[in-house]
C-alpha cells in the first residue's frame, strides 16, 4: 500500500516559538472610529498599481461604483457645499443624516492692500478654500460629495468667480476619487420649501425643522450652512447613493 506522507512543522524543545508576523498595511489602509477600511482614492490606487486610467464617461461612472463597493465597511461620510468665494458653506453628514460639523470658509478680497494683481489675488482665494477643504475631508474622511450648482453671473468678474467655485468643487472630486453630485438652487429650495424662490431666513427655519443644527447667530455663516444643508436635504431624497447608504 502507497504511503502518503504529509509533512507537518515539529517544533523542537529548545527552539523559541516563531514570532508573530508583523502585520504592515498597504497604501491608504487606517482605522477611522474603531472601522477597518481601505482608501481606494485614485492616488492610492495609482500607488497599489491598481489603477486604470477611464477613457470614457462610462468608464468613470462604472468606476466610481467600483469604489464604493469596496468601501462597503468604510463609514459613509457625505459633504455638503454651497460654493461661493465669499463665504463657502460646508456641512458634513453620516449615513444617517446626523451634522458632524458645519461650517463657513471666509475669504475677503485684498489685491490693493496686499498690491497685487486683482487675477493673483483670486487665486490666493481660491487656494485658501481649496486647502481648507482638504483639511475637513481628511479629517472627517469623507467619501462623497454633494454641491449646489452655481448658476447665473451679472458681470464678467461675478461670472470668472462662477467658475472658480464650480472648478473648485469638481478638481477635488478628481483628484480625490471621491463622486460627487450637483442640484440646482431651485432643486433645493423646491424640495425644501415647496417653491422654487425663498429668503435666506425661510431656509434657515427649514432647515432647522429637519436637522439638529443651530444656527450661530452669525449671519453669513447661517445663511451658507444653511444653503449647504439645503442641498443635503434635496440630495437625500433624490440621491440613489445617499438612500443605498442610509439602509
Amino acid at each position: 500500500m502507497k504511503r502518503t506522507i504529509i509533512p507537518t512543522r515539529l517544533h523542537i524543545a529548545d527552539e523559541p516559538p516563531p514570532k508573530k508576523k508583523e502585520y504592515i498595511p498597504f497604501v491608504g489602509e487606517a482605522l477611522v472610529s474603531g472601522m477597518h477600511y481601505v482608501d481606494n482614492s485614485i492616488e492610492a490606487l495609482k500607488m497599489r498599481g491598481e489603477w486604470k486610467t477611464p477613457t470614457n464617461q462610462w468608464e468613470m461612472e462604472y468606476q466610481s461604483e467600483q469604489r464604493f463597493k469596496d468601501n462597503q465597511n468604510r463609514p459613509f461620510i457625505v459633504l455638503a457645499n454651497d460654493p461661493s468665494v465669499c463665504a463657502w458653506g460646508w456641512a458634513v453628514l453620516n449615513a444617517r443624516h446626523e451634522i458632524l460639523d458645519t461650517g463657513c470658509i471666509k475669504t475677503a478680497g485684498g489685491g490693493k492692500k496686499m498690491r497685487i494683481r486683482k487675477g493673483d489675488d483670486t487665486v490666493r482665494r481660491i487656494s485658501e478654500i481649496a486647502e481648507r477643504l482638504k483639511q475637513v475631508i481628511e479629517k472627517y474622511h469623507v467619501t462623497y460629495l454633494i454641491s449646489e450648482l452655481p448658476h447665473g453671473s451679472q458681470n464678467a468678474s461675478a461670472a470668472v468667480m462662477q467658475g472658480s467655485v464650480s472648478g473648485i468643487a469638481q478638481t477635488i472630486s478628481v483628484f480625490t476619487g471621491l463622486g460627487i453630485e450637483w442640484y440646482s438652487e431651485g432643486d433645493s429650495k423646491k424640495n425644501l420649501l415647496g417653491k422654487i424662490s425663498a429668503e435666506k431666513k425661510e431656509t434657515i427655519i427649514a432647515v432647522g425643522k429637519h436637522y439638529d443644527w443651530k444656527p450661530s447667530g452669525t449671519k453669513y455663516i447661517d445663511e451658507a450652512v444653511a444653503d449647504a444643508l439645503s442641498i443635503h436635504y434635496v440630495a437625500s431624497k433624490q440621491s440613489p447613493i445617499l438612500k443605498m447608504f442610509k439602509q
